[in-house]
């Protein structure tokens, strides 16, 4: 067994920054997403009036 393998890693500057910038990454992914279901939503509601009146209707007895 290495002696090494036990030892805590330093993380550089460099670590640090990339992970920012990966979760940044991610975070920004799941915004995007969002909005496009969203617009695909409105896009849904404007197609299908009806629909969309019914669905408003049950979210607002669920509550």
């Amino acid at each position: 067994m290495n002696k090494d393998s036990h030892k805590p890693q330093v993380l550089s500057s460099n670590d640090v920054r990339n992970a920012f910038t990966h979760f940044n990454a991610v975070s920004a992914r799941e915004s995007y997403g969002e909005i496009v279901r969203d617009e695909a939503r409105l896009r849904a509601a404007r197609r299908w009036p009806l629909l969309a009146e019914i669905q408003s209707l049950a979210a607002h007895e669920a509550k």
